[in-house]
């Protein structure tokens, strides 16, 4: 008989399954909202709905085999990639995943700062932001899970207006 105990998920963490939508949006749109049309637009010029379409399901695959993989071994990211390269190589894929993650969040508050210093506050110091911002960031990951989905949610609504006037100028 199997024993189920490490497969018990604290209630706090959990959450309904329509706000994964939520999360995966906020992930894949972020601050990348405020620029994506200059930056496909001088690359592909009058061509970028292709580029949107093929992005898109292109996305859809991946996050089909990530759901596979996951369903499939019911464990965490770390020690699936143990399982599947190795406990060495996999333990180095994890620390490159880590250092992934910290770029990927070093980019975002960078451009982040780079439209509030654009929009709003042109003579505001790098530092400054970025300390509070990791500060808003902290305080908010504190109150757990569920306090950064409801971040993406509002995230979301935010991003979805802002698109609303990008595209209706």
């Amino acid at each position: 008989m199997k024993d189920n105990r490490h497969n018990r998920i604290d209630p706090q963490f959990l959450i309904t399954a329509y706000m994964v939508f939520y999360i995966v949006v906020s992930g894949q749109i972020g601050v990348g909202i405020l620029g994506f049309v200059r930056y496909i637009a001088k690359v592909v010029e009058q061509d970028n709905w292709i580029v949107v379409i093929l992005s898109g399901a292109t996305i859809h695959v991946i996050i089909y085999m990530m759901y596979y993989i996951l369903n499939t071994h019911n464990n965490d990211i770390v020690h699936i990639q143990q399982k599947l390269f190795g406990k060495w190589l996999g333990n180095i894929v994890s620390i490159l995943l880590s250092f992934y993650f910290l770029l990927g969040g070093m980019t975002v508050l960078r451009t982040y700062i780079e439209v509030v210093q654009t929009w709003m506050f042109p003579n505001l110091q790098v530092w400054s932001l970025s300390l509070l911002y990791i500060l808003l960031s902290y305080y908010v990951i504190s109150f757990g899970f569920r306090s950064v989905v409801g971040m993406c949610v509002l995230s979301f609504l935010f991003s979805f207006g802002l698109s609303l006037l990008i595209t209706s100028r």
